[in-house]
């Protein structure tokens, strides 16, 4: 199955999001949001639009999924939990890249700090 691209997941996962905390819902509102602006989203084949609503829709709910790019969109979110305080748990995460400690403490120091890389300003947040 081809691999989605990670800027639709990476929004899309907590795009509807009503706060920080407990929030079980939030997956499936940003998976109906996805589907809703596919129209707007870089070219997606029905496979990869059914990748991304599944990782947004599972990312909360599932420990894994049989996909390995679902899997990854999970690794992705989980990586990014320290924005909220919470340092990622390895038996948590799907990947082996995700679970190697130089990884997971980068991706921890990243959101502690609230930095956003260079990259990422650079494509998604450019004026």
């Amino acid at each position: 199955m081809p691999s989605i691209p990670s800027a639709p997941t990476a929004w899309a996962t907590d795009s509807r999001r009503r706060n920080e905390g407990r929030d079980r819902e939030h997956g499936p509102r940003g998976a109906a949001l996805a589907r809703q602006l596919r129209p707007l989203l870089p070219p997606l084949t029905d496979a990869q639009l059914e990748q991304l609503t599944t990782a947004c829709a599972y990312h909360t709910h599932l420990g894994t999924h049989a996909d390995a790019t679902v899997r990854v969109c999970f690794d992705s979110d989980r990586l990014d939990l320290a924005r909220v305080g919470i340092t990622p748990e390895p038996l948590r995460l799907c990947t082996n890249a995700a679970r190697d400690p130089e990884v997971l403490s980068w991706a921890t120091r990243r959101g502690e700090r609230e930095e956003v890389p260079a990259y990422v300003e650079a494509v998604w947040l450019r004026p």
